[in-house]
């Protein structure tokens, strides 16, 4: 499906570059935000682990539904998880640390909602050609 491909190179290559500029510019991130040099070490690395394999789902031909579950889940603890890093960081972090995890709140968990909201509807489109009586690998988006 276009639709899901692209969005994974989309979400891959903004983590990509969220990794390359919180690992680029860590320190001066730490001093910005005031977050620990280690938590953004931490986010950059993860960020890069997070584009590498929605690269490699977005470059196979046919996604397969397993690793795009495990995409989307990712995407929804790591939105969940930096919502704990701002609760926990919160009195030591300055308003740039809060408007750090507030985006990538929003922004990661935006994304997980909508490659969720595409992959359920695919679900929904492959239940349709089943019941249709067209085998799934002869549609063309496989």
């Amino acid at each position: 499906m276009v639709g899901r491909s692209r969005i994974l190179w989309v979400d891959g290559s903004a983590g990509l570059v969220a990794g390359i500029v919180l690992l680029a510019f860590h320190p001066f991130w730490a001093e910005l935000t005031g977050l620990p040099r280690w938590l953004l070490v931490f986010q950059g690395c993860a960020n890069f682990v997070y584009a590498a394999f929605a690269y490699f789902l977005a470059a196979r031909r046919g996604q397969p539904r397993i690793g795009l579950f495990v995409l989307v889940g990712g995407n929804l603890a790591y939105a969940l998880l930096a919502a704990v890093f701002l609760i926990v960081f919160f009195p030591v972090c300055t308003a740039w640390g809060v408007l750090l995890f507030t985006a990538e709140v929003l922004v990661v968990g935006g994304l997980g909602i909508l490659e969720w909201y595409l992959l359920l509807r695919t679900i929904q489109i492959d239940i349709r050609l089943c019941s249709a009586g067209q085998p799934l690998r002869e549609r063309g988006d496989r």
